[in-house]
């Protein structure tokens, strides 16, 4: 008999007696197995551990483990930062500490549950990262060697109060001053050395936890603030003073993630988590007064939580969303959200960065890792879709669509093409049983309007093209 919790413990004499068979703190790689079991199977020769760090198999004779996990892309990522030279990500992972990735090496820079992690724009050398409930390192040598800056006793020495952070707790610096470092647990603390020496804080006015902090990033004398049913702005003369700017939104208790507009600290967006259909995404162009107008852009959304949010500098001024099924987009020009995927697993998004120098935006994914992308760009010419896909999909195009595209998934995989001319499915094209496949002819100026489902099933039908008439040729 085998039962798991932290780590896994045997039993011969149905369960008088016990011996444990795993530890997750051992450095032998033959009685390491990760912490946190979730599931067991057993046969006659193998024990099988689905534990919060992968996949691991004990050969029973001799209580022996080995790691399966190679090459599964399966990390629980909360939060990641970008080097801005693309050198580098870091991310915080669940019960797995904080990695940094290069592109083909992963360095373990922390441990306990990786959370929130930053890097200072001027010197990518300098890395924050942190585990639960706020407890911030910072490392000066690009994550070889670390030193802890701050954490709940610092707080409490600080306000002189009793506080503490949520699970995932910000950090951000200041822009154009990013030695100014702010933390937000129930109040905002900072520091203007990097985190070494004396801290302060701003009493915050919140009654709960930080969940999100953001400077404007234009204008780094305001910063904004929500505790997930508060929305606060603070502003710098002199001293920082906060105000509540709520406005007219409706009560809610999940906000998410707020995000400020590069070129604009008054245009404020702001998600919410949850499944109420008509709660999803608010926007405000006049965050600088005392009592904001927000308008909800839920638009075409669907009903999922919505966790994270990024503003492109763009000139479409895009907004990417995090949800629990992947990223959608808008623009300026958009009266709908487009979902963008690009290869992204349909898989609940933690966290959105974009690096502005490549243009590339990355996607902190709970189950799938990090993964990126070219930003988006509204409305391409053209698009031609080779090989093989499952999950959900949306293309739009201004002219036309051409696909020799296996669409597998079955039920739960659903691909949508929307092209202004014409969609062309050559030989080869085929959607499995199970999955949906819709075409439209509407191109990039607005909500699309289905012209006919396209019955292509197991690579069956010929060549295909659907016309702006609706005829097939």
């Amino acid at each position: 008999m085998y039962v798991g919790g932290l780590d896994i413990f045997k039993s011969t004499t149905s369960g008088s007696t016990w011996s444990q068979v795993s530890f997750w703190s051992t450095t032998s790689a033959t009685l390491f197995s990760h912490a946190d079991i979730f599931n067991l199977y057993c046969d006659a020769t193998y024990l099988y551990a689905a534990t919060d760090g992968g996949l691991y198999r004990m050969t029973r004779s001799t209580n022996s483990w080995i790691d399966l996990q190679s090459n599964m892309q399966i990390a629980q990522t909360y939060r990641m930062a970008v080097d801005p030279a693309a050198v580098f990500v870091t991310m915080g992972n669940q019960d797995n500490g904080s990695y940094k990735n290069t592109g083909a090496v992963y360095t373990c820079i922390g441990g306990g549950d990786g959370m929130e992690t930053v890097i200072k724009p001027s010197n990518s050398n300098v890395i924050y990262y942190s585990s639960q409930n706020g407890s911030f390192a910072r490392s000066d040598d690009a994550g070889n060697t670390s030193t802890g800056i701050f954490d709940n006793t610092t707080a409490n020495t600080t306000c002189g109060c009793s506080d503490g952070g949520n699970w995932t707790t910000p950090i951000v610096l200041r822009p154009g001053f990013d030695t100014h470092v702010y933390i937000g647990y129930r109040n905002i603390y900072y520091n203007t050395t990097s985190g070494t020496g004396a801290w302060s804080f701003i009493s915050s006015g919140m009654s709960s936890g930080i969940e999100s902090l953001e400077f404007a990033p234009n204008n780094s004398t305001i910063l904004y603030a929500t505790d997930g049913s508060t929305v606060r702005r603070y502003n710098l003369s002199g001293v920082w003073t906060g105000t509540t700017i709520n406005g007219n939104l409706p009560a809610i208790s999940n906000f998410t993630e707020l995000a400020v507009d590069p070129d604009n600290s008054s245009h404020v967006v702001i998600t919410v988590g949850g499944y109420n259909a008509t709660q999803k995404v608010y926007e405000t162009f006049n965050a600088n007064v005392a009592s904001p107008t927000w308008t909800s852009i839920v638009r075409n959304l669907p009903n999922v939580p919505v966790n994270c949010i990024t503003i492109d500098a763009d000139a479409g001024n895009t907004i990417y969303i995090g949800t629990d099924i992947g990223v959608f987009a808008t623009n300026d020009s958009r009266g709908t959200w487009l979902m963008y995927t690009n290869g992204l697993p349909t898989t609940r998004v933690y966290d959105l960065e974009i690096n502005s120098t490549t243009s590339r935006i990355y996607a902190a994914t709970f189950g799938r890792g990090v993964f990126y992308s070219s930003t988006f760009t509204f409305c391409q010419s053209t698009f031609n879709y080779t090989g093989s896909f499952n999950g959900l999909a949306y293309t739009e195009a201004n002219l036309n669509i051409t696909s020799t595209q296996s669409i597998w998934g079955g039920a739960g995989t659903s691909v949508a093409y929307n092209a202004g001319d014409y969609v062309l499915l050559n030989p080869g094209f085929e959607v499995k049983a199970g999955s949906t496949f819709n075409a439209y002819i509407r191109g990039c100026s607005g909500t699309p309007n289905p012209l006919r489902i396209v019955p292509v099933v197991n690579n069956q039908q010929p060549l295909i093209q659907i016309n702006p008439e609706g005829d097939q040729r």
